[in-house]
C-alpha cells in the first residue's frame, strides 16, 4: 500500500495580521486517511469471502494496521465498498463486526453506501453524514458527504468522500462532481451546524479517477478565494491509502 502525507497549517500565507490572530480558536490536528477497497458486491456474498484468503480477513488486517499505526489515524474514509448502483445492504454489519472483532470500541461506523466512514469518538464527534446525490449527469452517482467537530477545540472540518466509477467516468462528470463539492465547501451555512460552515477546512478523499493537477485545477477558482478570505485553526495531515 502506498502512502502519502502532507501537513498544512492555513494561517500561512493568508496575510492574517496579529488582530484576527487573537481569535483564532487553538489548533486540532487532522489524521485522516482515504481507502479505496473496491470490493464488489459478489465477492461479499460469495464463498471465499470469510476464507483467509478472503477479502474479509483482508480487511480486517488493514483496519487493524490503520488504526494501531504510529499515526494515530482519527477518520477513515472508505469507497467502493460494493457498486454504486447496486448497493449491498449489509455494510455497516460488516464493519461492526471488524470492530468487535479488533475490540475498537471507541471507533464508530457511519454508513452511506457504497461509503463508509470509520470515526474515532474520542477525537471528533459527526454533526452531518449524509449523501449528496445529483453530482453529474450520471444518474445514482452520490458522494458521502460529512461534517466533523473535533471533540478537543470545537474546530470543524467537511469531508467529500467520492467515488467515480471507471464505467461513467467522462471528463464532464469527473469536472460537474468536483465543482459541486467545492461549491458545498464554500456554502455559507449548514443545518445543525451553529457556525459559518465556509469557514472550514474542506478535504475531498476518495478516487474519482482524477489526477491531483486535475483535481487541483478544479478546485482553484474556489478553494484559493476559500482560503483567503477566511482563516482556519486545522492543522491537517492527511494520509492517503492508495
Amino acid at each position: 500500500m502506498a502512502r502519502s502525507s502532507q501537513s498544512v497549517d492555513p494561517h500561512q500565507g493568508l496575510g492574517v495580521d496579529s488582530h484576527h490572530a487573537e481569535k483564532r480558536a487553538p489548533p486540532a490536528t487532522v489524521a485522516l486517511m482515504s481507502y479505496n477497497i473496491g470490493i464488489h458486491n459478489k465477492e461479499i456474498t460469495g464463498k471465499k469471502w470469510l476464507t483467509p484468503t478472503g477479502k474479509y480477513i483482508k480487511l480486517r488486517n488493514d483496519i487493524e494496521n490503520i488504526f494501531s499505526n504510529e499515526h494515530g489515524i482519527q477518520i477513515l474514509l472508505i469507497c467502493e465498498m460494493g457498486n454504486m448502483f447496486d448497493k449491498i445492504l449489509n455494510a455497516r454489519e460488516i464493519y461492526q463486526r471488524i470492530l468487535d472483532e479488533l475490540n475498537l470500541a471507541h471507533i464508530l461506523v457511519h454508513e452511506n453506501a457504497p461509503y463508509v466512514a470509520l470515526i474515532d469518538k474520542t477525537a471528533w464527534s459527526v454533526k452531518t453524514c449524509e449523501l449528496m446525490d445529483h453530482m453529474c449527469s450520471s444518474t445514482g452517482l452520490a458522494v458521502q458527504h460529512l461534517i466533523l467537530e473535533h471533540q478537543e477545540t470545537g474546530a470543524h472540518i467537511r469531508c467529500f468522500n467520492a467515488h467515480m466509477p471507471t464505467s461513467v467516468a467522462t471528463s464532464k462528470r469527473k469536472a460537474d462532481c468536483v465543482v459541486k463539492m467545492c461549491t458545498r465547501a464554500t456554502t455559507a451555512h449548514d443545518s445543525g451546524v451553529a457556525q459559518p460552515t465556509a469557514s472550514m477546512p474542506w478535504v475531498i478523499a476518495g478516487d474519482l479517477n482524477l489526477d491531483k493537477g486535475s483535481i487541483m485545477k478544479l478546485c482553484q477558482p474556489v478553494s484559493y478565494t476559500h482560503l483567503r478570505a477566511h482563516e482556519t485553526s486545522l492543522h491537517l495531515v492527511c494520509r492517503l491509502l492508495l
